[in-house]
């Protein structure tokens, strides 16, 4: 009997631990599951490679905040460790010009006309001889030629009849010396100094695949180096990491706290490249 019965028994107890295996299997999945609905961010987003950086709780009766930051709650500022200090000033002046740029723009200028005159028409003007070389700077010298500044000014001109006031002789003395003048100037010079500029890299790789390509680079003489960490850009979950054969959804997800840091660090060097490219003209 004892015999028959041992097999048996060995059979129930693996089938129990099987299941019970599978039911903490279950859990574990539904609660990563349900974070990362809750902590998400909508598909259409991180599909371009936007991710979460730093949280707000906001108390309307006791007037303070909370800041969320790398999976941790901070009641004060004094609490945030160099690092966290240096990324948060960053991600502020970020946030600070996008607010900027939605401020409302300046209003046009109104046109302020001289009261009892009436502008000049278009048909007023004399018309060039036919044949005549016409360049766009002679047409901007004509146009301030033509302008008049003052009310002085503005009397004279409709006193007189204007084809008269200008000789067609000296009118042409004027633009050719004005062309003359402007003939040497800075296109050459502008033409050289473009070619001196460095051609602009076309970044055609999403935020995360930039921060991967910082880590990338900081990978060598770290354990990484050949196990590897990766980056990926995840329609579903947001940011997937790789640590060698494993895959975690989210960086708070990595149980490695040098990997965390190597990431984190990828994340301050690419804001450091981001914030230098936002100072450069244009």
């Amino acid at each position: 009997m004892t015999f028959i019965s041992s097999p048996i028994v060995l059979v129930l107890v693996g089938v129990i631990g099987l299941l019970v295996g599978l039911l903490i299997g279950f859990l574990f999945i539904d609660r990563d599951s349900r974070k990362s609905k809750s902590a998400g961010v909508p598909e259409e987003f991180a599909k371009d490679g936007f991710f979460e950086i730093v949280r707000m709780l906001y108390s309307p009766t006791k007037k303070r905040i909370i800041s969320v930051l790398d999976g941790e709650f901070f009641r004060e500022a004094k609490d945030l460790n160099p690092d966290q200090h240096s990324r948060l000033a960053r991600v502020l002046r970020i946030w600070n010009d996008w607010n900027n740029t939605s401020a409302a723009k300046e209003p046009t200028p109104e046109t302020v006309g001289v009261e009892g005159l009436e502008p000049p028409k278009p048909e007023a003007v004399e018309p060039l001889p036919a044949g005549a070389a016409v360049s766009e700077s002679t047409l901007e010298a004509a146009e301030r030629a033509s302008v008049p500044e003052t009310a002085a000014e503005v009397e004279s001109v409709f006193s007189t009849d204007f084809a008269q006031a200008v000789e067609p002789a000296s009118e042409k003395a004027f633009i050719e010396e004005r062309v003359v003048e402007q003939a040497p100037v800075e296109e050459p010079a502008f033409e050289a100094e473009q070619e001196a500029i460095p051609p602009v890299e076309v970044k055609n790789q999403t935020i995360v695949e930039q921060i991967n390509a910082a880590l990338q680079a900081m990978l060598p003489g770290t354990a990484y180096e050949s196990r590897g960490l990766t980056l990926q850009d995840d329609q579903q979950n947001g940011v997937l990491v790789y640590a060698g054969s494993e895959r975690f959804n989210g960086i708070d997800a990595v149980p490695y706290a040098d990997a965390q840091e190597l990431i984190r660090n990828a994340v301050t060097e690419w804001e450091r490249k981001y914030e230098s490219e936002q100072i450069k003209p244009g």
